[in-house]
């Protein structure tokens, strides 16, 4: 299995690090569709209903001036492989010196720490937005999240004095700027790298958000937010001539969107 792609961005080293590959039920990733308007999309793209593939596909990126995660992962007591994959790349985790999360999700978080609880960057700093820390690190989602709950202290509150919190749009280090675009959760980050790559995060996660902006997923925190925060960054996209890496898109993650009726046809590739 592979578990590295490099490329390059502008000046800038990429690479993919894969952490993993699951399927999931159509209800789970298109859960406001109906059964009769999904099943010929399915079928078009060559999906089966009950196994869509989604992938973990953290990304690193060498500035020349600083090593950057964005997002970390399952974390290895889940399954997850980005170390594995940063090994076979040739990357030190201890030589990365920024961590950048999208959001709090387990699949973006849970590699923020070791099985033992300390850090698995322990030269980096961490970022994540500040609406984000406040919400899944809150009593009330704290109480309510109970299996969630040792996954948040664990990767964030454990780890507090690791993190920056960040607002809005925020230069992280010269050419990554934050992108606000709430929605899959109340703090959720987009990110700009050096005016070429757009890293949705897990703001659509499946090539098919991008088509139907509409389509909602069970993970969703606020959907009634998610279809404004995707059609933002596909019109971006399209603005800037974009490259779109998508954390659950297909490895290696990026590829070009262009109109397609009322949205936008993701396409693998440089």
């Amino acid at each position: 299995m592979t578990e590295f792609h490099r490329f390059k961005v502008g000046g800038i080293t990429a690479v993919t690090l894969k952490d993993g590959q699951i399927t999931r039920q159509a209800d789970t990733l298109f859960n406001n569709v109906s059964i009769a308007e999904i099943n010929p999309v399915l079928a078009a793209n060559g999906l089966a209903r009950d196994a869509i593939p989604s992938w973990f596909d953290p990304l690193y990126l060498d500035t020349g001036q600083h090593k950057v995660m964005i997002d970390t992962g399952n974390g290895a007591e889940h399954g997850g492989q980005v170390i594995a994959s940063l090994k076979a790349a040739g990357i030190n985790p201890a030589n990365i010196d920024t961590v950048i999360l999208t959001h709090a999700h387990g699949g973006h978080i849970c590699g923020n720490t070791t099985p033992e609880g300390t850090l698995t960057f322990p030269n980096a700093r961490y970022y994540i937005g500040r609406e984000e820390w406040k919400y899944w690190t809150s009593n009330d989602v704290l109480d309510i999240a109970t299996e969630r709950a040792p996954l948040l202290r664990k990767n964030l509150l454990n780890i507090k004095k690791a993190f920056t919190l960040v607002e809005g749009e925020t230069e992280i280090v010269p050419g990554i700027r934050t992108i606000s675009t709430p929605g899959h959760t109340p703090g959720h980050l987009a990110l700009l790298v050096v005016g070429r790559l757009l890293n949705v995060g897990g703001a659509l996660h499946h090539p098919l958000h991008a088509e139907h902006p509409e389509w909602l997923t069970i993970f969703d925190s606020e959907p009634e937010r998610v279809p404004a925060a995707r059609r933002k960054l596909m019109e971006m996209a399209v603005e800037r001539k974009l490259l779109v890496y998508g954390y659950h898109f297909p490895f290696p993650g990026y590829g070009r969107v262009t109109p397609n009726g009322t949205g936008w046809k993701w396409k693998p590739g440089m």
